[in-house]
């Protein structure tokens, strides 16, 4: 099947010499640094983007760490005006739809959720303070290698028998 393709510009970590001596790093609001303190340098590449879900290509959540599949969730988008509609009318349904997907999972523990809605200043006006999160152009991983641990810190910290415990991250 022919797939409708884009070319997007997606920003690259750069080859720059400055790693051959230190890994690419960033923290968030570190106290006594800048708000975003970072030794990033990025390269704008063109890539071309198709949509997977009309290809035949079928990924696997062991294969390709992820899945595609169709469910219907009722909600609105006021839904996601409070936290507590989130938690109330959409993490439910979601959960059911997880549920069904991988059986295999005795407890999903939901993370967090981000808004992300563009703001006519994204992407010009570098550190403008908008309501919501902006889209990422940077190719990325949430997490590090041991991020994700630190990040659960937290949800552990609420929910104690989840401490030590394997997981996966389903996403």
């Amino acid at each position: 099947m022919d797939t409708p393709q884009r070319t997007f510009g997606l920003r690259f970590l750069s080859r720059e010499g400055i790693y051959e001596k230190e890994k690419p790093f960033i923290a968030d609001q570190l106290p006594g640094l800048p708000p975003l303190y970072t030794n990033h340098v990025y390269e704008e590449h063109q890539v071309e983007i198709r949509d997977l879900r009309t290809e035949d290509f079928k990924p696997t959540l062991n294969k390709s760490g992820f899945v595609f599949t169709k469910a219907k969730i009722d909600v609105s988008d006021e839904t996601f005006e409070e936290d507590a509609t989130v938690y109330k009318d959409y993490y439910p349904q979601v959960e059911n739809v997880l549920r069904k997907l991988f059986p295999e999972y005795q407890e999903l523990v939901f993370m967090n959720y981000a808004i992300r809605e563009r703001s006519p200043l994204f992407p010009v006006e570098i550190g403008a303070v908008v309501e919501d999160e902006q889209p990422s152009k940077e190719v990325h991983v949430d997490f590090s290698a041991n991020g994700l641990h630190v990040f659960l810190e937290g949800t552990f910290r609420k929910n104690e028998h989840l401490r030590g415990r394997p997981f996966d991250q389903l996403k």
